[in-house]
């Protein structure tokens, strides 16, 4: 709670600027950490251009701010200017990702400005719906205002963010119990780390297992407690690449994320920096630089040389995969700028209550080579004219991305199909009705209910998963309905060893046959264990963790997976580099005696996977 001397700065001075008023000062309060008032001269800078980010915004409390950008070429040079004043912000356009300022901020008079940090900004977002929707519009009318002065401001706040690569659910401890329950809990779930939380989950420290070992001679009983760190937290929309700045400033291995005051998953130092590799950040920076479709599409046409080099030099295409799809990732979203521009523009009307959610583990989003669009629209307003626009530019993002070479998806999870981009409450009705024993279309299902969050407002997205999660708790069936579409999934593989292609002229179909059947098996296990992730590898992982399969098994329908990628993955980059269309047949007797042997093994194990599944499962009441 705020002291009698932090309100009135909370109830006072904030107050007055419109995007705080009305939120109660307990908010502001336990959100906003050490805000700063900064008093310039007429004429000082509030940031110089190509200045590095100060991470943070400032909001001008008394005062005018102009904004300059200077521009030269050999021929002349220009100045052009936007004025901003009291009870505006400066450095918001900065906010959504850039590194260095590209505009002089400069006091046009003497000037009084609040200065609050990124963090503190994200935070509050979470906290407060109402501040989240007046700071996305302000962005909006910004970018709007900013694009007068140049084009390099086309975008909306749109980044990977700590809420899409946690592990979640967190394994935790109560504050409690011993060093020997953390050891023992650690071994049993095969963690590195464990957070303390009481039964109300609030969260009291985190323990790694260094932490353990060191001090695992104290005396009998010692509480973990004695022994934790204080937990280190991120809202969940925090961008992963200032995640990781912030947690290798501080020496921090782990961090904790928070959603509505509630722990929600846990990310590491480790996974950050393997995600943030130097390669695909300079891969970033160089689209980031693009200003067409034409230029996106070169871009593109970069992946399987990349995507070659790296598999020279990689130990598992386990770790290779996550790369792919953050390269696809990160030309999406480029596209998705230049497309946003483009309709805001033709409409005159920002969008900002809409999330647009791409699949995650099923097959055809890990094979990152393939090019398929697989994305859906979720529309948090009933207003019919609100959601006809929307649908609008979900054609038109369809349409951008099939110039750059994503095709459409013939299922029709995508949004080149209208029923793909509903409302709130369409999505709701749509799963209510279709999430039953007779499930209608199997494959799309799977689709949206394995999606994750790609763009746009990603508190719609967490909504819209804790919906699905809700309808698929009730209704239990839906492990056990799916296994059994599964069990009519025909393996390309007899009992003695002999790939089946008889009546297949060009060959077995992996995808298909082979990576549908693991990937797909896979969702029956997490959506029974409720696991997040949405790539197979660590699913499998996770499903050891809480006792669904044992180890033994994960180990090997991981190197069955990873088999059949790496199988279709060299025949993708085989045909894309000698300009051959892609597809995912392959001719078993064109493969080498070890890919050969290793493709058997791997088949076999799957139907070793399906049956364990089938005991598993089929005891399931319905």
């Amino acid at each position: 709670m705020p002291t009698q001397a932090h309100l009135p700065f909370f109830s006072g001075i904030l107050e007055k600027i419109p995007v705080f008023q009305g939120i109660a000062p307990e908010i502001l309060f336990d959100s906003i950490v050490k805000p700063e008032q900064l008093h310039l001269l007429k004429g000082e800078a509030v940031y110089t251009q190509g200045e590095t980010y100060h991470r943070g915004v400032y909001f001008i409390e008394s005062g005018d701010v102009t904004l300059i950008e200077s521009r030269e070429n050999e021929e002349s040079a220009s100045t052009r200017e936007i004025s901003l004043k009291a009870n505006d912000a400066v450095g918001i356009s900065t906010f959504i990702g850039k590194t260095v300022y590209l505009l002089r901020a400069e006091a046009a008079s003497d000037l009084n400005l609040i200065f609050i940090n990124d963090t503190n900004i994200y935070s509050l977002m979470t906290a407060s719906p109402v501040f989240r929707r007046r700071f996305k519009e302000l962005l909006a009318e910004r970018l709007k205002s900013v694009k007068t002065i140049t084009n390099r401001y086309q975008n909306i706040p749109i980044y990977s963010n700590v809420g899409s690569v946690m592990t979640s659910p967190i394994i935790s401890i109560h504050p409690s119990a011993t060093l020997k329950d953390a050891a023992d809990a650690m071994a049993k779930h095969q963690v590195n780390a464990l957070l303390l939380t009481t039964k109300r989950q609030t969260v009291k420290g985190i323990i790694t297992a260094a932490s353990v070992v060191k001090n695992y001679g104290a005396a009998e009983g010692a509480r973990v407690l004695d022994y934790a760190a204080p937990p280190f937290t991120f809202p969940l929309s925090y961008p992963l690449n200032v995640a990781y700045e912030a947690m290798k400033k501080l020496n921090e291995d782990y961090a904790v994320i928070i959603h509505r005051k509630k722990p929600l998953g846990l990310v590491s130092k480790a996974e950050l920096s393997a995600l943030l590799a130097e390669t695909s950040v300079t891969f970033a920076a160089s689209v980031a630089q693009v200003t067409s479709i034409d230029e996106l599409k070169q871009r593109v046409l970069t992946f399987p040389l990349l995507f070659s080099n790296y598999m020279n030099n990689a130990y598992s295409l386990s770790e290779l995969i996550p790369k792919l799809a953050n390269w696809h990732r990160i030309v999406k979203k480029r596209a998705f700028e230049i497309a946003y521009a483009d309709f805001e523009n033709t409409h005159k009307r920002p969008l900002t209550n809409f999330c647009i959610t791409s699949a995650g583990g099923n097959a055809l989003a890990e094979l990152g080579l393939s090019f398929m669009q697989l994305n859906s629209m979720i529309i948090m307003s009933d207003d019919k004219s609100e959601v006809s626009l929307c649908r609008k530019f979900a054609h038109h993002f369809s349409e951008t991305l099939a110039k750059i070479g994503y095709e459409h998806n013939t299922s029709g999870v995508s949004l080149n199909n209208p029923d793909m981009a509903k409302s709130f409450g369409e999505w709701e009705g749509y799963f209510s009705k279709t999430l039953t024993k007779n499930i209608a279309n199997v494959a799309c299902i799977r689709t949206l209910l394995d999606s994750v969050y790609f763009c746009g407002d990603d508190e719609i997205y967490w909504d819209y998963r804790s919906m699905l999660s809700a309808l698929l708790q009730e209704r239990r069936f839906i492990p056990k309905e799916l296994l059994q579409y599964q069990k009519r999934m025909k393996l390309p593989i007899s009992d003695y060893e002999y790939f089946i292609t008889d009546g297949i002229k060009e060959g077995i179909d992996l995808k298909s046959h082979a990576l549908d059947f693991l990937t797909n098996l896979t969702q029956v296990y997490a959506i029974a264990g409720e696991i997040s992730h949405t790539d197979t590898p660590r699913r499998l992982r996770h499903m050891v963790r809480i006792g669904l399969i044992s180890e033994e098994l994960a180990q090997e329908v991981i190197f069955a997976y990873e088999t059949i990628i790496n199988i279709i993955i060299h025949e993708h980059l085989d045909q894309q580099l000698n300009n051959r269309p892609v597809n995912f047949r392959i001719e078993p007797a064109k493969l080498s005696v070890r890919a050969s042997k290793q493709l058997k093994l791997a088949l076999h194990i799957s139907k070793k996977y399906l049956s364990v599944a089938v005991a598993k499962f089929e005891g399931i009441s319905v």
